[in-house]
């Protein structure tokens, strides 16, 4: 057997594993020796590539631990040297911040350096009130460097600048969450002693006890300068040091108030302006874009890019299973974090997987975006895991030739077009029966896209207008009006919309226009699906979408057209896998008259029946209002 190149990778029972040693140094926080889990997969191949990205996240997760360099054991905290500086600067750090605050009151007398000291007569006092206890009066302390009060006074000024670090903005989730298990487990600083018997103190221990001794000096001579008494006692180097580490940190903290940030609506124009210029994509693809991104910073409750991080992904992976369905339209006015739903009610009342992939990935399409743009110091992308996408699965079903003769019954469909005078609800539907156009390119169309050659009438697909959009490069076309849509009085319709000087086929559509998604058919669409209700046609794959999907099969199975045609008369992109398939109705005009005979093919002759019953039923009508 060759040699295993990749050490976390192991296989089990025919499946594979990660399999990773926790360092020694983190073992007492993690609490195991080593992660383990499956990859849920059989192939090799596979196993690979999620091997480097989970081996990705288990890095990182180290790298957290390991942020606060802190070992616990045996309920007792350890810090390195560095660390022990770090509470040392907060010290110095609390001393500044009450010079500042209590200005005043220090100039007048009225706070004294005692109220900050670390060993000082007011925290002996306090410490003996806390641990008296009236059966062993012998245990009231007066010395201040008793091992005692020491003991007591370290632990206390530790869990002090613990609290001021977790409540810190710029503290990482990992660390606060490290802190809180300190907190909650009643841990205590180091033993203040190498023996038993408490006669030795540890180098380092004795160190820092001579440091904060000479803050508490430091507190009492600076308390002195504010009330006006000058003193001569030099500063010790460490003091110094400590000062102007106290110095760059205020001046850090300032200068980031002003720092320049990039927040996500910027990088996101930034991403769209090359498609939004080029014409590439629709403005309700970009539009939708737009929102799903939006969502997501909600999400993570961040506005910069530069705040994303880590957790933020973890929170992501977590929290979007349990989104509301139209949480928006359901809790106007509220925060999406404020009415997530429980996890066992996520799978009846969140979004669906389809939903949450393409949210999913169109925000890893961003955060890889903004990783090129150098807005990202690390790539985040593979840390979002998306939901399996069901592949070959299709939304939408075509209607039945008994479902069709439902809603084109004559009775049915004049009572839902109000006996034609409602042109949007009469020939929307009919013009997309016989061309598969979709809804919106329908509900569109401006006067100037009709054009008439000869006995032909046609129309563009068109993006011109800026209240005009494509669902893709694919969508720009021509197609033909079907001959039955002359014959129930369309043609005619036209004409009068000319001699109106309308610029829009269908103007009453402009009061229902949608400027965020740039979309005319919204209301003619949900009008449609209650119509559909009210003949009972009740399956969730039955909608207007529908018409395009029933076009289809007509033109490939009782047309006999190749998918070349369909594509191109449809707007489907190609689909047999060939650049020139893919492109060539749309480099290449297919001429307008055979586009034509296509169109002319796609019949339905159990309609044709209810068809002239609708045209009689509007003829009367027209003769009644006369």
């Amino acid at each position: 057997m060759g040699k295993n190149y990749y050490t976390r990778l192991h296989l089990r029972h025919h499946t594979y594993y990660i399999r990773v040693g926790v360092p020694k140094a983190l073992k007492a926080l993690e609490k195991r020796n080593e992660i383990r889990y499956s990859l849920n997969t059989k192939d090799y191949f596979t196993a690979i590539e999620k091997l480097r990205r989970e081996s990705y996240k288990i890095d990182l997760y180290f790298d957290w631990l390991r942020e606060l360099h802190m070992e616990l054991k045996d309920k007792k905290i350890i810090f390195t040297d560095i660390e022990l500086k770090q509470l040392l600067t907060y010290k110095m750090r609390m001393i500044d911040d009450a010079c500042d605050q209590h200005y005043y009151q220090i100039k007048n007398g009225k706070y004294s350096a005692d109220e900050i000291k670390t060993f000082g007569n007011k925290q002996l006092q306090d410490y003996n009130t806390k641990t008296f206890d009236e059966n062993a009066p012998d245990e009231k302390i007066e010395d201040l460097q008793d091992i005692r009060f020491i003991k007591h006074q370290f632990n206390q000024l530790v869990y002090d600048y613990l609290n001021w670090l977790d409540k810190r903005p710029e503290t990482k989730v990992s660390t606060k969450e490290l802190i809180n298990k300190i907190k909650e487990g009643g841990y205590q600083l180091f033993q203040l002693t190498t023996n038993d018997d408490e006669t030795e103190l540890p180098n380092q221990i004795l160190s820092i006890f001579r440091h904060l001794l000479d803050i508490d000096q430091y507190s009492e001579d600076k308390f002195a300068k504010l009330q006006g008494n000058t003193t001569n006692i030099p500063k010790s180097s460490m003091i110094r040091t400590l000062e102007n580490a106290v110095e760059y940190q205020k001046s850090q903290e300032l200068s980031g108030v002003f720092k320049t940030k990039t927040t996500w609506k910027e990088a996101f124009d930034d991403m769209i302006r090359p498609a939004k210029n080029a014409g590439d994509v629709s403005m309700t693809t970009l539009a939708e874009k737009k929102q799903c991104i939006s969502f997501i910073m909600e999400l993570i409750d961040k506005e910069y890019i530069e705040q994303i991080n880590y957790d933020d992904c973890k929170k992501i992976n977590r929290l979007i299973y349990r989104i509301p369905k139209n949480a928006n339209k359901k809790y106007p006015g509220k925060k999406l974090l404020d009415v997530l739903l429980p996890d066992e009610d996520n799978r009846t009342n969140g979004l669906s997987m389809t939903t949450i992939y393409k949210y999913l990935a169109i925000f890893k399409e961003f955060l890889k975006y903004c990783r090129r743009q150098r807005l990202l110091s690390e790539d985040l992308a593979d840390l979002i895991d998306s939901p399996k996408r069901i592949k070959d699965r299709n939304p939408y079903s075509s209607f039945t030739d008994e479902e069709l003769c439902k809603i084109f019954d004559p009775v049915n469909y004049c009572q839902y077009t109000k006996d034609g005078t409602d042109a949007p609800k009469f020939f929307v539907p009919l013009i997309s029966l016989f061309s598969g156009a979709r809804l919106n390119e329908i509900c569109q169309i401006r006067m100037e896209d009709i054009i008439e050659d000869g006995d032909i009438v046609y129309f563009h697909t068109s993006d011109k207008h800026p209240k005009q959009s494509l669902k893709n490069a694919q969508s720009k076309r021509r197609i033909p009006f079907h001959p039955v849509l002359k014959q129930l009085g369309f043609f005619q319709y036209i004409k009068q919309q000319r001699r109106n000087n309308e610029e829009w086929l269908f103007p009453t559509l402009l009061k229902q226009y949608d400027p965020k998604k740039h979309k005319f058919g919204k209301n003619v669409g949900r009008s449609f699906g209650r119509y559909l209700e009210r003949l009972d046609i009740t399956d969730s794959t039955k909608v207007f979408h529908s018409f395009r999907h029933t076009v289809r099969p007509k033109l490939r199975d009782e047309c006999k057209l190749s998918q070349e045609y369909i594509d191109a008369l449809c707007g489907w992109e190609g689909s047999g896998g060939n650049a020139g398939t893919k492109n060539y109705s749309h480099k290449e005009q297919i001429p307008i008259r055979l586009l034509h005979s296509f169109v002319v093919k796609i019949k339905y002759p159990t309609l044709n029946p209810l068809f002239k019953k609708i045209k009689e039923r509007i003829k009367l009508r027209q003769k009644y209002n006369q």
